[in-house]
């Protein structure tokens, strides 16, 4: 690694996974006390005292430890792949991110429901982006508002279209399909998956901590997460093997116009690109500048 001033340091990753787990650890100790607190504070229905059931120690709970390995894997995945320039659409991975942790911040205030429907969203937001990568003009109708998205599933579903073009595995195709039927169960109102359900059996409890559910919601976190991150090695695969090498595009919007600046890092000459339409810059070498005719 070369500093600003020209100053080299060897590095390597070794230790990579490690930062990666112990600050993910240290996150989500501090997620399982606000799980503990809202279950503390959740008072069942006044004819459903006896409903009220014992909640885990969230630390130490397998259910609750898997959840939290799915989610800082794919915090640590995403960081390399925005570190190395290798995402194609970064809206629709950094709101995929978005997407994880409200659906934890749903499930530890007791909305199960809910969360499980913003994993629904996640699941949108990584299948498009191998979608887009491959179909860029689709991207641009996108980014200018007029994209009609098609179904997910379905005969012309997304799933299908990148079946069709062998950019899904079978496998692939049907967990992905398999997992959205199941969560669109939390979207559309199926009675198992309302907070208030038994309300027409004697059952409603309010909003307590019910162990099935808040089960139930880290088995989908897990399965959804683990297909999130295959899907987007897929796509930063697909992205680096159809990235064109004979021009520059912006990382963040795939523009083609810069305005250029000349600068000196490390006492050598860079050339600084800033994008025109997005505004997001990135520094080339002088001699990869001139290369590309950045010269």
């Amino acid at each position: 690694m070369i500093s600003d001033t020209g100053e080299t340091t060897e590095i390597n990753y070794s230790s990579y996974a490690g930062h990666v787990f112990d600050s993910g650890f240290e996150r989500y100790r501090d997620t399982s006390v606000h799980f503990r607190a809202n279950a503390l504070r959740a008072a069942p229905a006044p004819a459903a005292q006896e409903q009220a059931e014992l909640f885990p120690y969230f630390e130490a709970d397998n259910d609750f430890g898997l959840m939290a390995k799915h989610a800082v894997a794919w915090r640590g995945v995403v960081s390399e792949a925005l570190s190395e320039s290798a995402v194609f659409s970064l809206a629709h991975v950094l709101e995929a991110g978005n997407d994880l942790d409200c659906s934890v911040l749903l499930a530890s205030s007791l909305y199960y429901r809910q969360a499980l429907q913003v994993l629904r969203n996640f699941l949108d937001d990584v299948v498009l982006g191998l979608h887009f990568c491959d179909n860029q003009k689709d991207f641009a109708k996108w980014n200018q508002g007029s994209f009609r998205t098609p179904p997910f599933r379905g005969h012309d579903g997304v799933l299908s279209r990148l079946a069709s073009r062998e950019l899904l595995s079978q496998d692939l195709t049907e967990v992905a399909g398999t997992l959205y039927k199941e969560l669109n169960g939390s979207i559309h109102g199926a009675e198992h998956h309302l907070i208030n359900r038994g309300v027409f059996r004697g059952e409603w409890a309010g909003l307590i901590f019910k162990d099935e559910r808040f089960v139930e919601w880290c088995d989908y976190f897990s399965k959804c997460v683990d297909l999130g991150i295959r899907v987007l090695r897929l796509t930063v695969n697909h992205w680096l093997k159809i990235h064109p090498a004979d021009r520059i595009q912006c990382d963040t919007c795939h523009g083609e116009t810069f305005d250029v600046q000349t600068k000196v890092f490390a006492n050598q000459p860079t050339v600084t690109l800033a994008c025109k339409i997005c505004n997001s810059s990135m520094t080339l070498t002088s001699e990869r500048a001139a290369e590309l005719g950045y010269g």
